[in-house]
């Protein structure tokens, strides 16, 4: 009911003199209390309800006004029934009400409502003391959030660690496959020049192919090392919320991310989309390997991105501050909005199917720990820009 329908809504409920003791002791009142008369038209109010009603600093008048010329009516609704239901049931009631105020703050109240009654024993409405909740209920928000959240990495830690053992076996098994072959291969090597002397090969294997087979099995045992490190890192970090720093050493940024490119698993496809200008010997300090994951981790995600586009490419360049190196990766893929961008570090958030939404928070906590910072913009269909900042060390 508008204000508009206000006409006659009072008279026959309460006294002159009844409404004026009312507004005295109302108003009197320490909280945010106000009386509304059966037809739901504000009649008094407290102080406090003054001050909540200003929007830009001037004061609302609400008197011989209706919940629904300040609220949306699906709102208005909701209060209104609540009225409604403490004049039919005739006994004070308690409510949990959602708002949203005139001055556009969202606050939650818990509401007590009573029937006033006049001096015939008629109820000439409903007086409401009204209790801010907005601080308690974000607090109970938070708790829930931080529940769930403990009870996912819970169940992450568990699956984690299966997926851990299942994968070490195969992994160690592989390595050692490799040592064997590796201990073994000039006998093996010897063995095939005497064949080859002896006319008794049929297809030699150029020279090239022959060192081309140490190199894979060098390169397979380091990459095989460094995927128990990498599952020890992940186990580790699911958990913790810090990195520690016993492998941290300085190293020269350049090759590190050279490194990091050459040894991430691509097809020469993906390879063509990458452009790496970075060509600076700034020294930092870093944990080699957890710094080549967070690029690995970048990759990843800018290839995800670029195949979910359609198009794109990937570039990596490098800007000197005085005291700073900065690192920048860029996709040109599907993009992300502001909203995406400053959310993308938070644990559990993902955009891409499939995803933990751990492994940016992860990033974070690596640069971090090398006591840089690292940064997301982007543009939605056009880019997704990742910022490293990291202080530089002396020669």
């Amino acid at each position: 009911m508008k204000s508009t329908d206000r006409s006659g809504t009072l008279s026959g409920y309460l006294s002159e003199q009844e409404k004026q003791s009312i507004r005295w002791i109302i108003k009197s009142i320490p909280g945010c209390i106000y009386y509304k008369d059966v037809s739901g038209f504000y009649f008094a109010y407290s102080s406090y309800l003054l001050e909540e009603s200003k929007i830009n600093g001037k004061v609302l008048d609400i008197i011989n006004k209706t919940d629904y010329d300040f609220f949306p009516k699906e709102q208005a609704d909701k209060l209104r029934e609540n009225d409604k239901r403490v004049m039919s049931e005739k006994r004070a009631l308690c409510f949990e009400e959602e708002v949203v105020l005139p001055n556009g703050d969202k606050k939650y109240y818990q509401v007590i409502k009573s029937p006033l009654w006049n001096e015939k024993g008629e109820i000439a409405g409903v007086i409401g003391n009204s209790i801010d909740m907005t601080d308690k209920k974000t607090i109970e928000t938070l708790e829930k959030e931080n529940y769930a959240a403990q009870e996912k990495i819970g169940v992450m830690q568990l699956l984690a660690a299966s997926i851990a053992h299942e994968l070490r076996t195969p992994i160690t098994a592989a390595q050692f496959a490799a040592m064997g072959i590796t201990k073994f291969l000039p006998q093996l090597l010897q063995v095939y020049y005497l064949a080859q002397e002896k006319g008794l090969v049929e297809q030699p294997i150029q020279a090239m192919q022959l060192k081309a087979l140490e190199n894979v099995l060098i390169a397979q045992d380091r990459q095989l090392r460094n995927c128990h490190h990498i599952i020890d890192i992940q186990l580790k970090n699911i958990s913790v919320h810090q990195v520690t720093k016993n492998n941290f050493a300085i190293e020269a940024i350049e090759q590190v991310i050279h490194e990091a490119i050459a040894e991430y698993p691509m097809s020469p496809e993906q390879k063509g989309l990458i452009t790496n200008k970075i060509a600076n010997q700034s020294l930092v300090f870093i944990d080699r390997v957890l710094f080549k994951h967070v690029i690995w981790n970048l990759l990843k995600n800018a290839f995800y991105f670029i195949a979910a586009a359609g198009k794109g490419d990937i570039s990596l360049w490098s800007e000197e501050g005085d005291n700073t190196i900065i690192i920048y990766l860029e996709d040109t893929g599907k993009g992300l909005s502001d909203l995406q961008t400053k959310k993308i570090f938070e644990k559990f958030y993902t955009q891409s199917s499939g995803g933990t939404g751990l492994g940016l928070s992860f990033c974070q906590l690596v640069i971090e720990a090398s006591g840089g910072q690292i940064f997301c913009e982007g543009r939605e269909g056009e880019f997704t820009r990742f910022k490293i900042i990291l202080p530089k060390q002396a020669k």
